[in-house]
């Protein structure tokens, strides 16, 4: 019989990035460490590592790794370089384990089951100057060990396992199955039976088993029992006879403690008589030393035991199968029993869970049952502002902008995963890898064209967006990677001060707030505006065709105001936009002048909270205008424009508004001379919650979309700069961000990582570099 030993190897890359070069320059290197190995008597590992660029050229290649000669033989450190080219990214860092090496030399590759077999483990990073980007690769080795099948009283560190199935009928079948009339019938048996370490508990986790005929699948509850499943009350499906489970715990003692054994064996009978062809038998199995969130699979790459068994033959008068040990070499795709792995995220949840607690205890569904409360941390991304909810046994998430596969690059966790437009690609400080072009925005161009700006914006496919507060016509430049620029002017003398990018990736408008005084010769109305970059040329359905310019601004702002309050950091209102996922828009400081308070108008305001204004609609007028955080939608072909209040901060003033990257709303606030609040509004149950009161208000938000810190400028004061981790714990600043740089200004992190510093108005733009 063949059992599996399963222990944990942790591997960790961590790549740096280096300069920009034609061919790969030694500055620009990736530093692979893998953590030491915690496998019983393994003294050495053979590795091959490999990086590429994504022009599938081999930067380079190293065989014949060893773990002694670059670590202590059971961990690894070893540094190439990278191709830093920006025509070059991602680069591709690929692992494969080559041989494990115990006292008497290389272990078979029969004894132990290499989840590189078939293909390298590999990370994308983006190789760029003077930064660190760390990816992780985590693994299960499933390793043969030559004890019988219950002979598990043995010494090791990690899981053990065995797993075989037997319908063999060559000699004396099984007979283990009672038929109708009580005779035995032949059988066929699946048994698996696991412990973890010395003191450590066994928690088993295994699939419901199905059985597919003719196309038709029906299932073997495996929490059924224990004995027998089917009864004259409630009869087997048909072709089953009948399924029995056993199932139990041992307590054993090996050489270095007492050990625990989880077994679950599964007995079925098969009436040929109502089968016409062939039958496969499927189900999943694993194990742990701890419970398992929903029977989900731990993080990293981990072994699962596969089932996939011919029971019934092609001609279905008789059992299909002989015996299967675990990982024989003789075992094929859809006849064997396999160690396979998987990888999470997603990973694989298996249907039920078997504690260590006695056998007497029945076994839990891993899913849920409606009614449930959800588990804490299920849901990441813009799902976590969303309940999970049951479906057929399974928690869903679901959310505002959600993706079931990330397609989007818009800074948003999109699939829920924790990772942002990475397309199950693992997002680093060496960002945008996945579905996200590897760019670098141009910062001498962007500065030399600097004057007058007031705010500073990207889109996610490099362009870098800097728009005036000037005397005069306003205007927004867009400059390329390439350092190209694009001016587009607005059609009045109008302040326009905030500007944000549409996070659609198929349509990047820009965002402009009007915040004209009331005393500076204002020729239009404030509020809020629309730049298009398409052209009805290449787009008839853009958004501006008919406009003095297409493209260009709107002719006048598509949702205006009349309330041009001062707020204290000395700008008109409206004061700060954001976006969120979903196409959800964010301005603070504002009210609309689009109400008429006629008879049966409805307030857009905290009494109405799911009413939503339109210019054509009967809108009763707001009563005040500082705090007000408005959502609101942007025009289009034959669409309104629709706005509400999203919730009241009065009388706090709104300054600083930023868009996190799971969707909620991060707001600056003023409160006095003294104070300033940061909040996080949750669009979904329309609340805000306090991260952190200062001493001073508020100017600026960004949210690093990588790892989710949250960076803060205040208005005044000392220190000014402030980070906090995405679950709004204070942190030290890393040592390329200033905490008392000059003046006032405007932050944004950029796709290259960084977070771009704009002096208002008008300053210079330098760089921080978010390198811990």
């Amino acid at each position: 019989m063949a059992l599996a030993v399963a222990a944990l190897l942790a591997l960790c890359l961590a790549v740096a990035c280096g300069p920009r070069a034609t061919e790969p320059d030694p500055g620009a290197r990736v530093a692979i460490a893998i953590a030491p190995l915690d496998l019983p008597g393994l003294v050495d590992v053979t590795y091959e590592l490999t990086v590429t660029n994504d022009k599938s050229g081999v930067v380079w290649t190293r065989a014949g790794v060893l773990a002694s000669a670059y670590g202590d033989g059971t961990g690894l450190s070893y540094v190439g370089t990278c191709d830093a080219a920006d025509d070059a990214q991602p680069n591709t860092v690929a692992v494969r384990i080559v041989s494990l090496h115990d006292a008497d030399g290389v272990v078979p590759a029969s004894d132990w089951s290499n989840p590189t077999a078939q293909a390298a483990l590999t990370r994308d990073v983006t190789c760029r100057a003077d930064a660190d980007v760390a990816v992780d690769f985590d693994i299960t080795v499933a390793r043969r060990a030559t004890q019988g099948f219950f002979d598990v009283a043995v010494s090791f560190a990690d899981i053990f396992c065995s797993a075989k199935f037997d319908c063999d009928t060559t000699a004396e079948p099984l007979r283990l199955v009672h038929g109708p009339g009580g005779e035995r019938l032949p059988s066929a048996v699946l048994a698996l039976a696991c412990t973890a370490g010395p003191g450590q508990d066994t928690w088993l986790y295994m699939d419901d088993l199905e059985l597919t005929c003719a196309g038709e699948t029906l299932t073997v509850p495996i929490d059924g029992g224990p004995g027998n499943l089917y009864g004259a009350s409630s009869p087997a499906p048909a072709p089953l006879v009948q399924a029995m489970i056993f199932r139990g715990l041992e307590a054993l003692t090996g050489a270095q403690g007492s050990l625990s054994k989880r077994y679950v064996n599964v007995a079925l009978a098969v009436d040929f008589d109502l089968t016409s062809g062939p039958c496969a038998l499927t189900t999943h199995a694993t194990a742990h030393d701890g419970e398992l969130t929903l029977g989900q699979t731990p993080a990293g790459t981990y072994p699962v035991i596969s089932y996939e068994i011919p029971l019934v033959n092609g001609a279905g008068d008789g059992y299909g199968c002989g015996r299967m040990a675990i990982d024989d070499p003789a075992g094929v795709p859809g006849d064997q029993v396999a160690t396979t792995y998987v990888t999470t995220p997603p990973g694989q949840q298996l249907d039920v869970g078997f504690a260590p607690v006695a056998p007497s205890l029945a076994p839990s569904r891993t899913g849920c049952q409606t009614g449930d409360t959800p588990p804490t941390g299920l849901c990441l991304g813009v799902c976590a502002l969303v309940a999970p909810t049951c479906v057929n046994g399974s928690w869903i998430c679901d959310g505002p902008g959600h993706e079931a596969v990330e397609v989007s690059c818009d800074g948003f966790d999109n699939d829920c995963d924790g990772l942002v437009d990475e397309d199950d690609v693992c997002a680093t400080s060496c960002d945008q890898t996945g579905t996200c072009q590897t760019c670098t925005p141009d910062l001498a161009t962007a500065n030399a064209n600097r004057s007058a700006m007031a705010d500073i914006d990207f889109d996610y496919d490099c362009n870098t967006y800097l728009t005036t507060l000037i005397s005069g016509p306003d205007f927004t430049k867009q400059i390329t990677s390439a350092g190209a620029v694009s001016t587009w002017y607005g059609n009045a003398n109008q302040n326009m001060t905030f500007a944000l990018v549409d996070t659609d990736p198929a349509n990047r408008r820009v965002v402009v707030t009007y915040s004209c005084c009331a005393s500076c010769g204002c020729q239009a109305k404030n509020g809020i505006t629309l730049l298009y970059t398409c052209n009805t040329t290449d787009d008839p359905e853009c958004g501006c065709a008919g406009q003095t310019h297409c493209p260009g601004f709107l002719d006048a702002a598509f949702i205006t105001t009349s309330y041009a309050d001062t707020s204290v950091s000395s700008i008109v209102s409206p004061t700060g936009l954001a976006a969120g996922p979903g196409n959800r828009y964010y301005v603070g400081n504002f009210r609309s002048d689009m109400c008429t308070n006629a008879s049966g108008c409805v307030a857009c305001d905290a009494s109405n909270p799911d009413h939503w204004c339109t210019p054509s609609a009967s809108n009763c007028c707001a009563n005040h205008t500082m705090g007000r955080l408005v959502e609101f939608t942007l025009p289009a072909p034959g669409v309104e424009p629709r706005w509400r209040l999203a919730y009241d901060f009065a009388p706090e003033q709104t300054i600083g508004l930023a868009s996190a990257r799971d969707g909620s709303v991060l707001v600056g606030t003023y409160v006095n001379a003294s104070q300033g609040k940061l909040w996080r509004y949750d669009p979904v149950t329309r609340q805000a919650t306090l991260i952190q009161a200062f001493s001073a208000y508020v100017f600026s938000i960004t949210q690093d979309r990588s790892n989710g810190d949250v960076y803060v400028e205040l208005g005044g004061g000392s220190p000014k700069v402030f980070r906090f981790l995405e679950d709004g714990t204070p942190a030290t600043l890393p040592a390329g961000v200033p905490s008392d740089p000059s003046g006032r200004g405007v932050i944004q992190y950029a796709p290259d990582g960084k977070i771009y510093r704009l002096g208002f108005v008008g300053g210079t733009i330098t760089t921080w570099d978010l390198t811990p």
